[in-house]
């Protein structure tokens, strides 16, 4: 569940078979925000949003 946002990703970004380019980079970073938004809308999974949401950090 925690990639959940990757959805949103375009495919060739997720499958691509070298390094991301720092534009391809920042459109990946964006899926905690988005995988957040999406379990927020959903009563089962709004207790686990926030894990969502932060599973990248360090």
């Amino acid at each position: 569940m925690h990639d959940i946002g990757k959805i949103s990703i375009d495919n060739s970004i997720l499958t691509k078979p070298g390094k991301l380019t720092e534009e391809e980079w920042l459109e990946m970073k964006k899926h905690p925000g988005i995988g957040y938004r999406i379990a927020m809308t959903s009563p089962e999974l709004r207790p686990i949003a926030e894990y969502i949401l932060s599973h990248h950090e360090r």
